[in-house]
């Protein structure tokens, strides 16, 4: 098999919406408080559903407000789109006058929003399949994926209802954002305009979005490989944005669709002939005429899923659906799902009689092997993507001894940060993987490496962690140990 990598994602360049500058009084620390959704327009028959979700230090109503008072998702956007129920997400993201860990602040707020609009929607009797587009300025990208890779880990059994957040998600609009996919940005000067604009502001903020940011990098690479079938706009501002100390934050390095003006009124509009409103709502429209077909797609994909997974209904899987939050890590490749994948059902069917035994009897295994080029990795990305709801799945890069070393040392470090999402980072086996890997930088690289070996062996072999798939991609099986 062909190693794999996913190409490292540039630094989110995050900046707070409400400079004093551009509006002199902030909303009070009650108007904060209002998080949540709020329903701005609403519409008996609608088609879809629009959910506005603000960035740092930002507010449901005001960061999408001008200077003349026009809220232009609810004064504007409702002629545009007539069939659109619109709401406006609201988070406590201030960056002053807090010490939270924003690290798992903005992971929480992802997941309030997904259960906010569940509840939405199952409160109003509104069909799950009802397609989603949602629309995040600056901060408010990375609730988005937050919000997205959330419900992608619900399975079929184990909180199933969220899932329907990202199965409905036919778009999203980023606005304010450097994100670049796989061709990447210059990391130097997207990192000079975050620190310089957050000179006064929470350190720990700091540490979250500084250069190789292991949350950041994460998040990119698990929400990549959920979201090939969304399609995304990137909207960017023409114009700088002042900053503290007389500097500039300048146009993002991106591919994508250009507003005249700066970060801060690039979501805010004065009237319907506004050209950068007529840019938003234009390709809002767009979207929107053509999401029930894309959203049907994705439902009867994962009705497909979940009938492949309901098959057999043997005890081992329905024990992964009542296992321990302590081992359900979910799926965590570094390799987007081919979705033009066909074929090799039977070959498929062969791999799930080895790896999911009617009777398991001890750990099972397969090797799949062939000559060069045939498809064996694509078989394997295929297979774990099918059947991720049973597994919590690893990747292991065989290539050398080296990316091996480095890839069981990402799953540990995938497994700690899981921990300390789930509340156990302090249970026995959270503090053993935390005391492992803060060992990198004062051990030799060989016992360092063993240590992560002998640890991430450990955690496999615990009596209730009983349904995980690792998968050793390597080219050549005699060298490998």
């Amino acid at each position: 098999m062909t190693s794999l990598s996913i190409p490292f994602v540039g630094i989110i360049s995050l900046v707070i919406d409400t400079l004093v500058a551009a509006q002199p009084s902030l909303p009070t620390v009650e108007e904060y408080e209002r998080t949540g959704l709020h329903l701005l327009r609403d519409c008996k028959n609608h088609t879809v559903d629009i959910v506005a979700v603000h960035g740092l230090d930002g507010h449901w109503r005001h960061s999408w407000t001008a200077e003349n008072g026009v809220f232009w998702l609810q004064d504007l956007l409702p002629d545009d789109l007539p069939t659109a129920r619109i709401f406006s997400f609201g988070h406590d993201s201030r960056s002053r006058g807090t010490d939270k860990p924003l690290t798992f602040d903005i992971s929480e707020i992802g997941k309030d929003l997904v259960a906010d609009l569940v509840f939405r929607r199952q409160a109003t009797e509104t069909d799950e399949k009802t397609p989603i587009i949602f629309i995040g300025h600056s901060l408010g990208e990375l609730v988005i994926k937050s919000a997205l890779v959330y419900s992608f880990m619900a399975v079929p059994g184990y909180l199933e209802h969220l899932r329907s957040i990202l199965t409905s998600t036919s778009a999203v609009f980023y606005l304010g954002t450097p994100h670049q996919g796989g061709e990447g940005v210059d990391l130097l000067e997207v990192v000079t305009r975050v620190f310089s604009f957050f000179s006064y502001t929470n350190p720990k903020l700091l540490n979250l979005i500084k250069p190789k940011s292991e949350w950041l990098d994460e998040l990119q690479a698990r929400y990549n490989s959920i979201s090939a079938n969304i399609h995304t706009v990137f909207f960017y501002e023409k114009m700088e944005t002042s900053i503290p100390m007389g500097r500039k934050l300048g146009a993002v390095n991106s591919e994508s669709v250009a507003l005249a003006a700066d970060h801060v009124k690039m979501a805010k509009y004065r009237e319907k002939n506004d050209p950068n409103f007529r840019k938003i709502s234009d390709r809002l429209l767009f979207w929107a005429s053509r999401a029930s077909e894309q959203v049907s797609s994705r439902w009867d994909s994962w009705s497909s899923d979940k009938a492949a997974v309901d098959i057999g209904g043997s005890a081992q899987n329905k024990k992964h659906h009542t296992a321990p939050a302590e081992f359900q890590v979910g799926l965590f490749l570094n390799r987007d799902r081919n979705i033009h994948f066909s074929g090799r059902q039977e070959t498929l069917a062969t791999l799930d009689c080895f790896l999911h035994p009617e009777s398991p009897n001890g750990p099972a295994a397969a090797v799949l092997f062939g000559i060069g080029g045939i498809g064996k990795t694509e078989i394997t990305l295929e297979y774990a993507y099918r059947y991720r709801s049973r597994f919590s799945i690893f990747w292991i890069d065989g290539s050398t001894k080296e990316t091996a070393a480095d890839s069981i040392e990402t799953c540990l470090k995938t497994i700690s940060r899981h921990y300390d999402l789930n509340g156990l980072g302090t249970s026995n086996m959270g503090r053993i993987i935390s005391l492992a890997l803060s060992k990198r930088d004062g051990a030799a690289g060989g016992e360092y490496r063993n240590t992560i070996r002998i640890i991430f062996h450990m955690w496999l072999s615990l009596d209730d962690n009983r349904s995980w798939l690792l998968i050793i991609n390597i080219d050549d099986l005699e060298q490998y140990n």
